[in-house]
């Protein structure tokens, strides 16, 4: 039997953590997850940990958790919606495992990490020189695209390394065309999972059919409704221009968060001069 590559067993890592990230109000079975993966059961688990940094379980319940911490701080879905909708069977449930994670109950958190609440903390001395949180509404289509997932600290991440490997499978694949767009999704809230915890994607939407290949993933970037900021600065100012849309700019705009990432289009960068680099932040809305 052919043994199987580094780049494979990345392949089919990344289409179990994909399902995941899909299907949090589902039951996931940890069997149908290894047989997905097609890496057998005797060996699912300890492959799955040595990627994540965590059993694959505890992985499941801290995605949940934080996906109901952000229900919590950004929607006004009531505690019980968000226990089913993020896959617990019981409200009850929800807020013990809740409680253990983050050390208060659902209530208590939404209290005190109340956006309405949180805005005061907010003001527009925090934002970057020429940011304004007045955002264009617009319709987006679904695309295709290519990614590379990096796990760790987003402030340290090798993202140049990423890039040129996109890169360069764009151009092995013949994959370049016109109306490409440079995405990167962020899928984590610093302030509540850890730095080495975080997840990053960086993608380019493609036209054409293609399949997985090692670390590189296919997944679908969402269409619909979004609230588009622009941001011209250093990427490291990025997290400031998050935190006024998300306390000071949402809870005013008589919009909610739908149940897919935010994301930013890379629209110019510089290396040597990031203060120029323009970026488009994506909400999605409803």
């Amino acid at each position: 039997m052919k043994p199987i590559t580094r780049q494979e067993h990345l392949k089919r890592i990344n289409i179990v953590v994909d399902y995941i990230s899909r299907h949090l109000d589902e039951k996931l079975d940890l069997d149908k997850l290894s047989q997905m993966s097609a890496i057998s059961p005797y060996h699912f688990h300890r492959i799955m940990s040595s990627y994540l940094g965590e059993p694959i379980g505890s992985y499941i319940i801290r995605c949940r958790l934080e996906a109901g911490s952000t229900l919590l701080k950004y929607s006004s879905h009531q505690v019980d919606e968000i226990a089913y909708k993020i896959g617990y069977d019981s409200p009850a449930s929800f807020t013990k495992a809740f409680k253990k994670y983050f050390g208060v109950s659902p209530t208590e958190f939404r209290n005190t990490n109340n956006p309405i609440t949180m805005k005061t903390l907010i003001t527009d001395k925090t934002l970057p020189d020429g940011f304004k949180l007045k955002p264009e509404i617009a319709e987006r289509t679904t695309r295709r695209a290519i990614y590379i997932r990096l796990i760790g600290d987003y402030k340290s991440n090798d993202y140049s390394q990423a890039w040129e490997k996109i890169r360069g499978f764009l151009k092995e694949k013949r994959l370049f065309g016109f109306n490409q767009e440079y995405l990167g999704i962020s899928y984590n809230d610093p302030s509540i999972t850890e730095d080495e915890k975080c997840h990053y994607d960086c993608c380019v939407t493609i036209s054409k059919d293609i399949k997985p290949e090692g670390e590189t993933g296919v997944k679908n970037i969402e269409g619909g409704k979004y609230a588009v900021f622009e941001f011209k600065g250093s990427p490291d100012k990025i997290g400031s221009v998050y935190n006024a849309i998300l306390n000071t700019w949402l809870p005013e705009s008589n919009y909610e968060l739908r149940d897919t990432p935010c994301f930013e289009k890379y629209v110019k960068f510089s290396k040597t001069n990031p203060d120029r680099n323009k970026t488009e932040i994506y909400v999605p809305i409803k």
